[in-house]
């Protein structure tokens, strides 16, 4: 199920002009991102997203934060209940939708409707609802006799309170109005972005030394690369230890370097190559020769032309 899921989405995204790159096989916490012109998304994807755990999330929210881009969960269904078109659900903050409220999010505008607590939850044109009330000459004490809300929910809905969608539509029955708010998804998850805040403190020392030549560094324990770093430019930066596991790792920044238009390194301890492909080589003493990051960008740049070499 989930299988078909991620191939329903990669086909939505290429079809919609998006560059995609997946990352299925990397434990990360997103399967899949996406870009289009300035647009970038993080996908991670379920068919039970109750597998979605917190410290995936706090991952998630970094990686909107450093790259400015939209994350959401596409799922089908939790334990409890199977996720309804048209409804953004919520996993520790993160929008989580199934795959056809992915797909109206990119129409020009939806009913902006949310689930809170079980409850199906929606926002209301206020001004509208007691502009339509008074046309029709009810009071409050009326309305409420008429629609079995009572007069002091309608008093909080008419100051700008949030509803069901029982309630939204029953009211819109009576009064003969669209009163329910619609709007574009995108927008409104790109509004919500948190602000940039770096990281102080490291667990990897190399990281350290990173952040003292003057980079801004986020740390990283469910991506997958290790840091991500940024002055003037991006740098996605992990750790390698054997030749197999460098190679893999280089592949993969690779990918995420196409999307997120970054820089890319790998520490190692020792290893012959400068480079695979675009991505710099650097042994972690090296960096002990560097004073400035302007001088550590200066070589990544340098290695990351690829060259003819023998590898021992």
């Amino acid at each position: 199920m989930r299988e078909l899921l991620l191939m329903k989405t990669i086909s939505f995204l290429k079809n919609s002009g998006f560059e995609v790159n997946t990352f299925f096989n990397s434990n990360s916490c997103f399967d899949l991102i996406a870009k289009k012109t300035d647009l970038k998304l993080v996908l991670k994807v379920y068919s039970n997203i109750d597998g979605f755990r917190k410290e995936q999330a706090e991952e998630l929210q970094k990686i909107a934060n450093v790259f400015n881009a939209v994350v959401v969960i596409i799922g089908e269904k939790t334990k409890a209940f199977t996720l309804k078109k048209g409804v953004v659900y919520e996993r520790y903050s993160i929008p989580a939708m199934n795959y056809l409220t992915f797909v109206s999010v990119f129409d020009t505008a939806v009913p902006s409707i949310k689930s809170f607590k079980g409850k199906t939850i929606v926002e209301l044109e206020t001004e509208k609802l007691k502009e339509k009330r008074e046309e029709l000459e009810l009071t409050l004490n009326e309305l409420a006799k008429k629609t079995g809300i009572t007069k002091e929910s309608l008093y909080r809905l008419e100051h700008g309170f949030n509803t069901s969608i029982e309630t939204a539509k029953k009211l819109e029955k009576l009064l003969k109005a669209d009163l329910i708010i619609e709007k574009n998804l995108l927008e409104d998850f790109i509004a919500k972005m948190p602000e940039k805040t770096f990281d102080k403190e490291f667990d990897d020392s190399s990281l350290e030394k990173i952040h003292s030549l003057g980079l801004d560094l986020i740390e990283f324990k469910h991506a997958p690369f290790k840091a991500f770093g940024t002055k003037k430019e991006f740098l996605l930066i992990d750790r390698g230890k054997e030749k197999t596991e460098i190679k893999k790792k280089a592949l993969v920044l690779e990918k995420t370097k196409a999307v997120f238009e970054a820089h890319a390194l790998i520490i190692t301890k020792k290893f012959s190559l400068n480079q695979i492909a675009s991505t710099s080589i650097i042994e972690e003493q090296e960096l002990d020769s560097y004073s400035k990051i302007n001088e550590l960008m200066k070589e990544i740049k340098k290695r990351e032309k690829p060259k003819k070499q023998k590898e021992n």
